[in-house]
């Protein structure tokens, strides 16, 4: 407890840190976060879970930043498509790095994907979507629905996550979204748990982080 409640207090400032955090002109990421492909690394294992349980034929990463984890799920999974999208000068141009296909994240790049694909398509994200406004949440969940992708998210959450239906500040930046109400409005279903989280999800940080697989496919 007492090691909690040392990284909550350490984890405090952050909170008010990111006033200038500008992703957008974010340059030379690309391969600066090795630790994302470890083999502890939570995100990347349930994601990798996600597509066996479901052979999925292409994957689209929303935020891919550094692109370790997506990279790493190429490398695992060979015969499959992989495209990650970032709002960073690296991803502003199209190009295909160790198999996946770099491009701006946008909802009109997600169509375009969408529509040259043939079989089931996953979207992943990790502690990119709390960066979004809700407007822009509720645009991409829509819009997935309407494709006819499962999503797979982490994302950091907090309080009264299974029954809100607002978003809550998280820091000058971010917020905790209500991707439960939201998934469910647009006709997703949650076969795990129906999307509640277990205890062990609830970080260093004194917040939740959210595993959530969601799908318009029946799981029966």
């Amino acid at each position: 407890m007492a090691a909690h409640t040392f990284e909550a207090i350490r984890f405090f400032p952050a909170r008010f840190a990111d006033h200038g955090l500008e992703y957008a002109s974010s340059d030379n990421v690309i391969g600066s976060l090795p630790g994302h492909a470890h083999l502890n690394d939570i995100p990347l294992n349930f994601f990798a879970r996600s597509i066996l349980e479901h052979d999925y034929q292409y994957v689209i990463e929303i935020g891919s930043y550094s692109l370790e984890r997506i990279r790493r799920l190429a490398m695992l999974f060979p015969t499959k498509k992989f495209f990650a999208l970032d709002i960073g000068f690296e991803y502003i141009t199209e190009r295909t790095i160790d198999r996946v296909t770099l491009m701006p994240n946008n909802l009109t790049n997600i169509s375009f994907l969408v529509e040259k694909q043939t079989g089931r398509g996953l979207l992943i994200s990790h502690g990119t979507l709390a960066y979004y406004p809700l407007f822009r949440i509720e645009a991409l969940i829509e819009q997935a629905a309407q494709l006819h992708l499962d999503i797979a998210l982490a994302e950091p959450n907090g309080i009264g996550e299974n029954s809100r239906n607002c978003s809550l500040q998280r820091t000058r930046k971010s917020w905790h979204h209500p991707y439960l109400s939201l998934l469910r409005a647009n006709g997703f279903t949650m076969p795990d748990s129906k999307g509640h989280q277990v205890g062990g999800s609830f970080s260093t940080f004194g917040e939740w982080h959210t595993y959530i697989f969601a799908t318009q496919r029946s799981t029966t």
